[in-house]
Parts: C-alpha cells; structure tokens; sequence
C-alpha cells in the first residue's frame, strides 16, 4: 500500500474544504429548516454546507489516491490573501461604498491571486461578474443593496 503524500495540494485543499463546510453549517444548522415542501431560511445554508463538504471529499480522496501529487511547498501568500482579503472588504464595505464599486473591486483583486492574471481580462471579468450580481441580486431578486453607498452619496 502507497503512503499518503501529506505535501498533496489536494489533500490540503480537500480538508480545508471540508472545514469551512463544518464551521458554516455548525453555523446555519440553529436556523429555522421549514419542510421539504416549503424551506425555510436555514435549508439553504446546511445544503450547501452539505455539497461543499462532499466536494471537499472528494478532493481529499484524490490527494490520498493519486499518483505524484503536487506539494504545497510552492504556494504563495499572495493567492491566499488576495482570496481571503477581499471578500472580508466587500461584508465592511458595501454599505459605504455601495454593490457596484465593492463588487467590482473583490472581482479585481481577487483575479489577481493567480499569477497567470492579465490586467484586461481581469477588468473584463469584474465588470461581467459585477453586471451579472447587480442583475441578479439587486433587480432580480429585489434585494436592497445600495448600488452607490453612503460615501459617494455624500451622506
């Protein structure tokens, strides 16, 4: 029997998965469920919790069952922080600054954790995600999300 490479990219990515997934659904498993015919605020929440953990599973098999796994001794700060960082902005500021500049600043930011990121196809992606979320969240489904915040408002 092969040993498990505990350097696997894979392995690592896999179990960090699997914790987040535990940590949100600890979180939302106290909200109200409701009934398979009428969820409630808490479903949501635990299901995706649910298929995250399984995704985080199944990543984790394939870092223990692959062959030549890739180490994480080559990862960088960069990529973690630009992925970590820029959401924690977008929860501190998007009643200040509002949906579409937050929005469009995590989408930058955040494409940059790859190395492979090019300037253009970065500006192109934030204002296609940007659009996309402004549609969706603030038209469609009709949430009350300032587009433009306090700060710019000038109040």
């Amino acid at each position: 029997m092969k040993a498990i490479d505990i350097r696997s990219r894979d392995l690592w990515a896999g179990l960090l998965l699997m914790a987040i997934a535990i940590l949100f659904g600890a979180t939302a498993i106290d909200y109200p469920m409701g009934t398979p015919q009428r969820l409630d605020s808490g479903a949501f929440p635990v299901l995706l919790s649910g298929l995250l953990f399984l995704l985080g599973l199944i990543i984790t098999l394939v870092g223990i069952f692959k062959g030549g796994a890739v180490g994480i001794e080559h990862w960088t700060w960069r990529g973690l922080l630009l992925i970590v960082i820029p959401p924690i902005l977008f929860g501190l500021f998007v009643r200040e600054i509002g949906l579409i500049i937050s929005l469009f600043g995590v989408a930058l930011l955040s494409a940059f954790a790859s190395r492979m990121a090019r300037a253009h196809v970065a500006l192109i992606l934030a204002a296609v995600l940007t659009l996309f979320c402004v549609g969706v969240f603030v038209y469609g489904l009709g949430l009350p999300i300032p587009l433009v915040g306090r700060w710019l408002n000038g109040q």
